[in-house]
């Protein structure tokens, strides 16, 4: 009995079905790859506000930091906040540091907004100094006061 139906030519598979199998795996990959390209663009997001987070307000690194060591390194409280401390006391010295270079890299700066400004026309230029502006206050800290 078995013999009979094997026997049997197997019914073709209709070219519309074939197409839509295709058609899964072309709609599974786009959705698998949109997916990839919002969780990247997520953390790229992240992690740009995080860094000006960062730049604009340095005060919270060494608790953000400790924070991060903590489970890693299986810190108690007490050590947690001895390394916070060190933190925050390397950071004040990274800070004097920054704030005595910080008006030769500023100068640095205006010379290179400057130059490229000479190359280009008016309209161009224009359009130069407000992105070299946005660029300039989005991403080199500003100025510390002297005390801090």
């Amino acid at each position: 009995m078995n013999n009979t139906l094997s026997n049997q030519p197997q019914p073709a598979i209709p070219s519309s079905a074939r197409r839509r199998t295709w058609l899964r795996w072309f709609l599974t990959a786009v959705i698998f790859f949109s997916g990839c390209l919002v969780g990247i663009g997520g953390t790229l997001m992240f992690v740009r506000q995080q860094t000006l987070l960062s730049i604009h307000s340095p005060e919270t690194i060494p608790a953000r930091v400790t924070a991060r060591l903590r489970r890693p390194l299986g810190l108690s409280a007490d050590q947690a906040l001895q390394v916070e401390s060190i933190f925050r006391k390397r950071q004040q010295s990274l800070q004097h540091i920054w704030q005595k270079f910080q008006p030769e890299f500023d100068v640095e700066l205006s010379q290179l907004e400057r130059e490229v400004g000479q190359v280009l026309d008016e309209q161009q230029r224009s359009r130069w100094e407000r992105v070299f502006e946005h660029v300039r206050r989005t991403w080199v800290p500003a100025p510390q006061p002297s005390g801090a």
